[in-house]
């Protein structure tokens, strides 16, 4: 029995020492994990703080990597991008385009047009075109550039009574001050535009000045030589046809250094079934008070001074 005891006790210490075997083993892997772990981690910060601020923002996940403009413009693209408030490194879906197009046609007048798009994934692209000039106006002592759309686009010393290179609209205040904004209220510009669009189409060269001070005596000046009047807006497009038609028949009749004026008012006149056509050389003519001047001579703050 004692020999037997003896045997028993002697089986249970191997037990014993594999046990305490197998714990030292795992507390050795645990802590060698959490060693290895703690190092990555300050591998890690050691290395996102090594990193430039704009290429940390650049590994943001679905970051704008890149800010393209395209388009003919007068304005830097770099100035344009700037302006349009799009932060390399933000989240493509934070980006606030109709924000940004707002920006940009603020900031630059001449920009008609803004369409802000994702032409890639991580890549915002901007497309802009620009506003034609079409004429300028006065005002508070500058030429004012007016665009097809009516908005002012620039402003210009005066160094005549006529701005340079642009066709003037006479007798037009401004609905504002401020560029980039509508300047020509409608009908203004829906004067403006049908009279180019006639001078265009019907072939009509020279005309410097649209006087629009009356909209119901609308006159063009052409070549310094001769004011054609047109009476009101009701007619326009014709009366272009019909003075392109009827003024080489009075440099043919007057002479090609003809001065004068050439009345077509009655084809405004829908009353009026026949028309036609009266000329007055300077020669003939009586004494006219400027529409634009008052009664002491000084011009009105929508014409420049003389």
């Amino acid at each position: 029995m004692k020999q037997d005891s003896q045997t028993s006790a002697g089986k249970q210490t191997p037990r014993k020492k594999r046990r305490i075997g197998r714990f030292h083993i795992a507390m050795a892997l645990f802590i060698a994990i959490v060693a290895v772990s703690i190092a990555l981690a300050v591998v890690i910060i050691a290395t996102n703080r090594s990193k430039p601020d704009a290429e940390q923002t650049q590994n943001t996940v679905l970051g704008v990597k890149a800010v393209e403009v395209v388009g003919e413009t007068r304005y830097s693209r770099e100035a344009i991008a700037g302006i349009s408030g799009i932060r390399i490194g933000q989240s493509i879906l934070s980006v606030n385009k109709r924000q940004a197009a707002e920006n940009i046609q603020n900031a630059f007048p001449y920009i008609q047009t803004v369409e802000v798009s994702n032409s890639s994934f991580d890549v915002i692209q901007i497309e802009v075109t620009e506003a034609e000039p079409i004429g300028a106006i006065y005002n508070n002592g500058y030429w004012v550039v007016i665009g097809e759309d009516g908005r002012g686009l620039e402003t210009l010393p005066i160094e005549s009574t006529r701005p340079p290179r642009y066709l003037y609209f006479k007798g037009v205040s401004p609905l504002t001050d401020q560029l980039g904004k509508a300047m020509l209220d409608d009908r203004t510009l829906n004067i403006v535009t049908e009279l180019m669009a006639a001078f265009k189409d019907a072939g009509l060269d020279g005309i410097g000045v649209i006087d629009l001070t009356s909209k119901a005596d609308i006159r063009l000046n052409w070549k310094n030589q001769i004011t054609i009047l047109l009476g009101n807006d009701s007619n326009l497009t014709y009366e272009v046809w019909v003075a392109v038609s009827t003024l080489p028949k009075i440099l043919e009749q007057h002479g090609q250094t003809a001065c004068g004026v050439m009345d077509m008012r009655l084809y405004s006149d829908a009353s009026v079934s026949n028309p036609m056509v009266i000329f007055k050389p300077d020669s003939l003519q009586e004494p006219e008070t400027d529409p634009t001047t008052t009664d002491t001579g000084e011009s009105t703050p929508t014409d420049p001074p003389v």
